[in-house]
């Protein structure tokens, strides 16, 4: 398949970039790297406590802001 345009990275510029050249009637082909995604790791309408790393939480704490004092 040829295309009209390709647009790399799918961030907040690139996206409404693609989205008005499709609109056009450009063929566009957003290409965008980092791992692939699957159903299970996308977390719609989870709360931060249903996600994934709660457990760590609950195991070792929140990590502190501030290092530990040394005195």
């Amino acid at each position: 398949m040829v295309y009209d345009v390709c647009v790399i990275r799918s961030g907040p510029a690139g996206g409404v970039l693609s989205k008005e050249l499709a609109e056009a009637g450009a063929k566009v082909a957003l290409v965008e790297a980092g791992r692939m995604m699957t159903g299970q790791g996308f977390h719609y309408h989870a709360w931060p406590y249903q996600r994934a790393y709660a457990q760590r939480l609950e195991a070792y704490g929140p990590r502190s802001a501030y290092p530990a004092r040394g005195y």
